[in-house]
């Protein structure tokens, strides 16, 4: 009995964890919708300025909601929701940005509209500002089993006639995967150097020790933008059309933003230990063509994980029904 109790704690525990981790990117998640879930705006230095956000219960459960303004950060593969301590970027927005009500419950079927002020210092200097608006349910006490939810809305401000730098610095290039029949995959660190965010687009070519082009990408634009003085690792798939004999190779990378806008250049080498066969299509893969979690479906995944939760209900109560008889 020991050893079912066991088990039906750790499945639930970890349908939690998961449920709470995708809410995150979503702007509608088990009951929570938030309309107006980003600010992208320029603003004036010495300016206030207010926008508006709704919060409502879509469930058939009553909410509590707590609304905080953190940190807006990148842990090198995705965004990161930074809080106070964490947040020592001098692009930050959150010192000078406020919610109301930033506490509040919420019954089935209502809504609540929120407001979020963005009080510009006088000389806040160029660039971007950013930061996140952090929208989540409270469990209620002593619940055993509650599922806490949140929304992620990013801030994106322009400081309004500034100069705005976009540019950025290619580290740690290496190779990755290099199985024959699938596609190399090569990786790089990007540091954005500037004053504002962008979304990248990487290319490049591999080249052999006599200079020739051997192998080709397609660009591998980005979901989310990097925000200065953080920085996002970067993977580029690459094809070609004919074998590749053991070796060194020299691969350049050309980022830019998805405006086209030359953000930074690097070269680096690598050496492949066995021949290299192509893949049977030649060409590297199309955005499209990329394998689960490169480009992510938010809706169903959404829908994934709410099945998941289901089927978690189902077993606790099927196993719970067990150990008592």
């Amino acid at each position: 009995m020991a050893k079912s109790v066991m088990k039906k704690q750790g499945l639930i525990s970890l349908t939690l964890a998961l449920c709470l981790l995708l809410s995150f990117s979503l702007p509608v998640f088990a009951g929570l919708r938030v309309a107006g879930a980003k600010i992208e705006a320029t603003v004036a230095s010495g300016s206030e300025t207010t926008y508006k956000m709704n919060v409502a219960d879509t469930s058939n459960a009553p909410m509590d909601i707590a609304i905080e303004v953190k940190g807006y950060g990148d842990t090198h593969s995705q965004v990161n929701i930074l809080d106070p301590e964490e947040d020592n970027s001098p692009y930050t927005a959150r010192d000078f940005l406020s919610v109301s009500p930033n506490r509040f419950q919420l019954e089935p079927g209502e809504s609540q509209d929120v407001t979020v002020t963005a009080s510009i210092p006088d000389e806040i200097g160029d660039g971007g500002r950013y930061a996140i608006i952090y929208i989540r349910t409270i469990p209620p006490e002593g619940s055993s089993f509650a599922t806490a939810v949140a929304v992620a809305a990013v801030v994106l401000l322009t400081i309004e006639g500034s100069n705005l730098i976009k540019s950025g610095e290619i580290s740690q290039i290496q190779l990755g995967e290099a199985d024959s029949g699938q596609h190399l995959e090569i990786s790089a660190m990007l540091k954005n150097t500037g004053n504002y965010h962008y979304r990248i687009s990487a290319t490049g070519n591999i080249k052999n020790e006599r200079g020739k082009v051997v192998a080709t990408s397609l660009p591998q634009p980005s979901q989310f933008p990097l925000v200065p003085t953080y920085s996002r690792q970067i993977e580029i798939p690459f094809g070609a059309k004919e074998s590749l004999p053991p070796g060194k190779y020299q691969v350049e990378i050309d980022v830019t933003t998805d405006d086209g806008t030359p953000v930074a250049q690097e070269t680096g080498v690598f050496q492949l230990g066995e021949t290299w066969e192509p893949s049977s299509e030649g060409e590297p893969p199309s955005q499209e063509d990329l394998p689960a979690g490169r480009s992510i479906n938010w809706a169903l995944t959404g829908a994934i994980a709410g099945g998941i939760m289901v089927l978690a209900m189902a077993i606790y109560i099927v196993r719970r029904r067990r150990i008592y008889l």
